[in-house]
């Protein structure tokens, strides 16, 4: 089952959740860059949109 961004922070553990999202989009992603795991997770709070999550991380982390 694919995890979804909407469905991150209803996942029982919402870290392990974020970690599994990441790892989703590239299989290296959440071992090479741990800080992105708590990026998410803050983007989820405020109300950041997928897109400009994505946008971020690729600016961010050259992801």
């Amino acid at each position: 089952m694919k995890m979804q961004y909407r469905d991150i922070r209803n996942h029982y553990d919402p870290y392990e959740a974020a970690y599994i999202y990441l790892e989703q989009l590239g299989h290296h992603i959440p071992y090479m860059f741990p800080d992105l795991i708590p990026h998410l997770l803050r983007c989820i709070d405020n109300g950041v949109s997928e897109c400009q999550f994505k946008r971020d991380a690729k600016m961010m982390f050259n992801v």
